[in-house]
């Protein structure tokens, strides 16, 4: 099963395949059963998620991140032209 990342506050695909390395037919993803019961994406941490097929459990882990504020790198590259107009 793939580790999945996820933003706090968003929520989760209920897909399996978003889940699940190998690619999955429509006819084994209707026997699989996921449980997201134990993940809370409203707090940042690791959870554990199942997916139950063919009488398994295969377990996986969703890690819910705060969001990083983006830092804003933009320099205002407006001078005053006034000094210059002056020596004209």
């Amino acid at each position: 099963l793939k580790t999945v990342n996820v933003n706090i506050g968003t929520a989760l695909s209920t897909d399996i395949s978003n889940y699940v390395i190998e690619p999955l037919t429509d006819e084994i993803k209707s026997n699989m059963l996921i449980d997201l019961s134990n993940v809370n994406v409203n707090k940042a941490g690791s959870y554990q998620y199942t997916i139950k097929y063919n009488n398994s459990i295969y377990t996986g882990t969703i890690t819910i991140t705060e969001s990083q504020p983006t830092l804003s790198t933009n320099i205002d590259d407006t001078k005053d032209t006034s000094l210059d107009k002056e020596q004209q």
